[in-house]
């Protein structure tokens, strides 16, 4: 067994690269090397025989864990799957939401995958750029005229976040689709309290992701949901990924707030006509997701598959002040290299899943991803793993209930973190000149995002035993494969 591990250490470490720290850090998050070997050594070989029955025994420490978040914050279900080389592992936990109507988490249940949108967005517009329609030079106002106050913010400058939006009033505040749009259109950068134009480093928001959906719809006379069907979804024969869920698969929606209506839990989106924007949006199965994401490692469905994952070369600002005073002494800039020229793309780095998304021990080459409605998607060119819990798919009532818990537990324990009840709400709107309710969910008012981190790394670990596994089956039967999955009741 140790020569085995030995070999596969070897052969990993050179040819994927992983970050495997010396010694934990401070905080005692990072993997280290003997973490590592004491990770892979765990595979007993009593199982040799019948690989079935060992990924069995691999994912009991995934489920304790997945549980042990459900049961503490009352989450409807979840699904978690990993696939490396030939081996597929999916775990399939509770029900789909909280009401009468729920269902076990079935296979192919459609979670709102909120931001993970915005990958579908940026490799739209990849696509579009190959085809000459504008370029990462092209300033966005010069591609469309509507939005008049964006000065010189390019194409390049949305897709890999560099700069901050300020709207004239708060989208989804507004009272009616159309004055929500007229917000977006009027989009200007955003400046700091000092006067400072937030533009040339890092700022992850929602803003810029709408602004290119209009754009390309602009551009092309086509929606984006037409655009995402013929740029991902044909070229990798999707059929459980919507913008628009078909009636008939509205019982399998999950994820958000309204499940019931099989619209999102993002009410910036919600306000648009369609119920969808560039940065959040799509429901899709985890198969379909994953497959995503895969591909955007392969290159299948990217022109330039180099461009897109190469790191973006920004800034985080830090802004330096006099003790005393707290007076603006100055700005000190550190380079992000974790964050992809797509700025919702995160690159495997060296401070693991609390920085990038991407755990420590991960390839290289993995790429991550992530929603606010607690799902992570992480691949690299031979694996691809994704968590997903269906927080939001509660009634506001339950919400609050939850929140209120969650702030008095928080008082007994002399944390100063409360949360306002706002973020369990109804709204009430007029969308395209008819009255509409839609809910929203502020999943973390419900559950900490260092427990989305916990799972994101727990994940890795299983994946790095799968690969293991994987590594050891390959000796024995090139053509092996194992199609394993879990359900959690």
């Amino acid at each position: 067994m140790e020569s085995l591990v030995r070999e596969f250490l070897e052969d990993y470490k050179n040819n994927r690269h992983p970050y495997i720290a010396v010694e934990k850090d401070e905080k005692g998050r990072l993997l280290t090397e003997e973490e590592l070997v004491n990770m892979l050594t765990d595979i007993e070989m009593v199982w040799r025989d019948n690989p079935d029955e060992l990924v069995s025994k691999l994912v009991e420490s995934t489920i304790i864990e997945y549980e042990r978040v459900r049961n503490k914050y009352n989450i409807p279900g979840y699904i978690a799957a990993v696939q490396v080389g030939n081996i597929s592992v999916g775990i399939f936990g509770g029900k789909t939401n909280s009401g009468e109507n729920a269902i076990d988490m079935p296979e192919d249940a459609l979670f709102d995958i909120a931001s993970m949108t915005k990958l579908y967005t940026q490799i739209v517009a990849y696509n579009l750029m190959a085809k000459g329609l504008f370029k990462l030079t092209d300033k966005v106002k010069d591609i469309d005229k509507r939005f008049t106050e964006l000065d010189d913010v390019t194409i390049g400058d949305i897709l890999s976040f560099a700069v901050a939006f300020s709207t004239p009033g708060r989208i989804d505040d507004a009272e009616n689709s159309e004055e929500a749009l007229g917000r977006l259109f009027g989009t200007t950068i955003a400046r700091d309290k000092e006067g400072l134009l937030l533009k040339g480093y890092y700022n992850y928001n929602d803003i810029g992701m709408m602004i290119l959906k209009e754009v390309m719809e602009e551009k092309t006379k086509q929606t984006l949901e037409d655009l995402i069907k013929q740029y991902i979804l044909t070229p990798l024969n999707l059929t459980n990924t919507h913008l628009i869920v078909p009636e008939d698969k509205h019982h399998l929606v999950t994820g958000t707030s309204n499940f019931e209506t099989a619209r999102v839990n993002d009410p910036k989106a919600n306000m648009m006509v369609n119920g969808y924007s560039g940065h959040a949006g799509v429901f899709s199965a985890y198969f379909d997701a994953m497959k995503v994401l895969r591909a955007t490692r392969s290159g299948i469905i990217l022109p330039d598959n180099h461009d897109f994952i190469t790191p973006g070369n920004l800034y985080k600002m830090d802004k330096i002040r006099d003790k005393n005073t707290k007076a603006l002494k100055g700005i000190e800039y550190t380079l992000r290299n974790f964050n992809a020229k797509v700025g919702s793309v995160f690159l495997s780095d060296k401070g693991g899943v609390n920085t990038s998304w991407v755990p420590n021990g991960s390839p290289g080459d993995s790429i991550g991803t992530s929603g606010s409605t607690r799902v992570t998607g992480i691949a690299s060119l031979d694996s691809s793993f994704i968590t997903m819990q269906n927080v939001a798919s509660v009634s506001v009532e339950e919400a609050r209930e939850t929140i209120e818990r969650i702030n008095e537990e928080n008082r007994m324990k002399g944390i100063n973190k409360i949360f306002d009840l706002d973020n369990a709400r109804v709204l009430k709107r007029k969308i395209a000149g008819k009255d509409v309710d839609f809910n929203f969910i502020e999943t973390k008012a419900l559950v900490d995002v260092a427990e989305l981190e916990n799972m994101t790394n727990e994940m890795g670990r299983l994946t790095i035993q799968l690969r293991f596994l994987d590594f050891i089956m390959r000796k024995y039967d090139r053509n092996y494969e194992i199609d394993y999955k879990r359900r959690v009741a």
